[in-house]
């Protein structure tokens, strides 16, 4: 079970956990939302695997991973299409999902050829063709204009039906679109200020204001 049991962790000197309590659930959908360097990516990357604690226990979700991470990572030397098929990932399904990201026709570029936007929705595309039983999505939105991100944010929706998905996010519309379960935190050292189903939340404003801590 992805469980934080007493971890405790530290860099250069600053605490980001002290004794930490936290569980996550398989199969749902849970958004972390904070002030940069509250230290919410943390939780990410502990339960991932990708960070060890210095104290303490952290347990994982079980099945296939898949990761965005809040840089794009992209090969520079390969084409779109490329950076998803180096991956293994069939041409065929590469492309389908070049395209539900908006990207048909621009397979053949180099991401030095792509605008930010398209580089991160490149990444996007790249992480759910991957597939998967959990995903870890750091910031996932980020540099993509209001239209485009309200179109990609709807397929990443239907994508993480069913799976368990770690969030992490300072965008309340991202939280209540893709998340089932939203828990805000404040740090470091991290605490968990609220954790609330999603619905509990009526609109974005609503839940800018929880994490506004009005």
């Amino acid at each position: 079970m992805p469980e934080f049991r007493d971890v405790s962790l530290s860099f250069d000197g600053r605490t980001i956990l002290d004794h930490f309590q936290f569980s996550l659930e398989e199969k749902t959908r849970t958004a972390v939302l904070g002030t940069s360097g509250s230290g919410k990516t943390t939780i990410l990357r502990l339960v991932s695997g990708l960070q060890k604690p210095d104290s303490g226990t952290v347990g994982s979700f079980s099945g296939k991973p898949s990761f965005l991470f809040q840089d794009d990572r992209l090969l520079p030397w390969s084409s779109a299409l490329e950076n998803l098929t180096a991956l293994g990932i069939p041409p065929e399904r590469a492309k389908k999902y070049l395209a539900k990201v908006g990207l048909a026709g621009e397979e053949d570029k180099l991401p030095e050829e792509l605008s930010g936007g398209m580089k991160r929705r490149l990444a996007i595309a790249r992480c759910f063709a991957h597939g998967g039983d959990t995903f870890y999505l750091d910031e996932p939105l980020q540099g993509l204009d209001l239209k485009t991100a309200g179109d990609v944010l709807a397929f990443m929706a239907g994508e993480l039906r069913g799976k368990s998905a770690l969030l992490i996010t300072h965008n309340p519309e991202e939280a209540l679109t893709l998340a089932d379960r939203v828990v805000i935190v404040s740090g470091p050292p991290l605490q968990v200020v609220s954790d609330r189903p999603s619905a509990d939340f009526s609109d974005p404003d609503e839940l800018k204001t929880a994490l506004a801590g009005k």
